[in-house]
């Protein structure tokens, strides 16, 4: 019975003790996956934050190429209506010495006539 004890005493001693061993891997692990869990959030939150920085950065580059070629439209639309403002002006200018020497010529012919 005193052997039976014994024997038995020191198999519980041996399963507490791997037990114990067990359950510490089993922690150890277990802070191994939460560590790497945080590593990954904090990489995957990095890596967010640099694409958004970029993805503004991109735009930003955009937007001002945008602006450049409105820009350009623009001042080309506004140079093309001026030279189309000074064709018409000519044109007006050519009209307007026709029907000045048309009227000198009428007076000249009219003169003539009376004389």
């Amino acid at each position: 019975m005193l052997a039976n004890n014994r024997c038995l005493r020191a198999a519980l001693g041996v399963w507490k003790s791997k037990l114990k061993l067990k359950r510490q891997m089993e922690w150890r692990n277990d802070m191994r996956r939460k560590m790497k869990t945080v590593r990954e959030k904090r990489e995957a939150k990095l890596r967010k934050d640099a694409w958004a920085k970029w993805r503004q950065s991109y735009r930003s580059h955009l937007s001002g190429h945008r602006y450049i070629a409105r820009l350009a439209l623009r001042h080309f639309q506004r140079w093309k209506t001026k030279l189309l403002e000074v064709d018409h002006l000519e044109g007006v200018g050519d009209q307007f010495l026709v029907g000045k020497d048309r009227k000198a010529i009428t007076k000249c012919w009219s003169y003539w006539k009376r004389a």
